[in-house]
């Protein structure tokens, strides 16, 4: 069945198939309270059901209550864009279908401060505007222009074809121009379209029939955070979580989000499939966190070598047993790396010839480094024979210091 000329709320319901998120009822009654804010049926509807959804976001917005600009008699409600916003007169508000001003501010440079001009838009109302925010930020499948020869050949069902080509409507939007507008929905396809012409040109919209990621995320922040519907988390999370992939998402949101939907499955009692969830989530926080370690070790491998140069002992062994204590929940290197690197630090010191004490340093750091050999000898074999003869070396260099001295 194909639902013909239908306003912009049974246009979202059947888009968004009953789903809302919106501002609460408390923040807006809050708002009506406080400031005194009575907003148009149609509109305090729009903003409870989809205020939080994808379609008040793009090239047009209602604003929030508590962001909502009362000036004079006029409630300045939602912006079209960068330049223009809109308002009604507070008087309209129980009005089903109010009439509408564009909104200019003038800055006035010398008293410092903004002055409004309302500008009354002729055959423009509420529900025009929404039906316009429908048309402009839901996702788009195509554009089917005016040619009526290739739009018989195409997809598209009759009724909305006899609109394009010969439809009345008394609803309005306002681009360069003033155009006729027209809301239909597919039952059968679960697409809507949206046709929209005038004397000079007729134009044809299509829409995805499911929600943006932001709206699947938006929905299933909903029912796990706020609502704990576990099965309706489930469903969106499954849906968002191909979506991220695709897009090559960062593995820490990646297994967050897997850490989530095993949440789902074992509130729900679907064993299996959360144990599935947990262990895509575990890979993806390995993933990343080996990746952080790595680059830690580095930095702290890097930081106790400069520190070592500057003959800050102090600093230079913290920073090396970082090192090491990553190396060890990493389950890398084991006792071969830990030895090396004080070789490493020994071979440098003896090479700077800076002083005795910098000798005797290095003379410490390869005992230390064959203890730790110790620990796995038979891997360790050749690393413990190096060692030994570079120990030797430095003993005897530090004899010939001593008999130089006593020469």
């Amino acid at each position: 069945m194909i639902h013909i000329d239908i306003d912009s709320l049974t246009a979202l319901r059947y888009f968004y198939n009953g789903e809302t998120l919106g501002i609460s009822k408390e923040e807006i009654s809050r708002n009506e309270k406080q400031r005194k804010l009575l907003l148009p049926a149609v509109l305090k509807e729009f903003l409870l059901k989809y205020g939080s959804l994808g379609v008040n976001f793009g090239e047009g917005n209602v604003l929030p209550p508590d962001l909502m600009r009362i000036v004079d008699d006029k409630v300045i409600f939602a912006y079209m864009d960068d330049q223009a916003m809109l308002a009604f007169r507070r008087a309209d508000f129980a009005e089903d279908n109010p009439q509408l001003f564009y909104v200019k501010p003038d800055f006035n440079e010398k008293e410092t401060k903004i002055s409004w001009r309302f500008i009354k838009a002729s055959d423009f109302f509420m529900h025009n505007f929404l039906i316009g925010l429908v048309m402009c930020n839901l996702p788009r499948i195509d554009v089917q222009w005016e040619d009526p020869s290739q739009l018989e050949q195409s997809e598209v069902p009759e009724e909305v074809l006899n609109l394009l080509l010969t439809g009345q409507s008394d609803n309005l939007v306002f681009f360069t121009k003033k155009y006729r507008v027209f809301l239909c929905w597919d039952d059968e396809k679960k697409q809507l379209w949206s046709v929209f012409r005038n004397a000079e040109k007729k134009v044809l919209f299509r829409y995805y029939g499911f929600w943006t990621g932001s709206d699947m995320e938006r929905l299933f922040d909903k029912y796990f955070f706020q609502k704990q519907n576990y099965a309706k988390a489930l469903y969106f999370g499954r849906r968002l979580i191909v979506r991220l992939e695709k897009k090559n998402t960062n593995k820490l949101q990646l297994a967050e989000k897997y850490k989530l939907l095993g949440r789902c499955c074992w509130e729900l009692a679907q064993w299996e499939e959360a144990a599935e969830f947990y262990q895509k989530a575990e890979l993806f926080f390995n993933i990343q966190l080996e990746e952080m370690l790595n680059k830690a070790k580095s930095f702290y491998q890097s930081k106790g070598d400069f520190y070592s140069a500057w003959q800050n002992e102090a600093e230079s062994r913290q920073a090396y047993a970082q090192v090491d204590r990553i190396c060890e929940f990493l389950e890398v290197g084991g006792a071969r790396a830990h030895g090396m690197r004080l070789v490493n630090q020994a071979v440098w010191l003896m090479e700077q010839e800076r002083s005795e004490d910098d000798l005797r340093k290095a003379l410490d750091l390869f005992a230390q480094a064959l203890d730790i050999y110790q620990q796995d000898p038979k891997e360790c074999k050749y690393d413990i024979a190096r060692c030994q003869q570079l120990r030797g070396d430095l003993r005897k260099r530090l004899k010939e210091l001593t008999q130089n001295k006593q020469s």
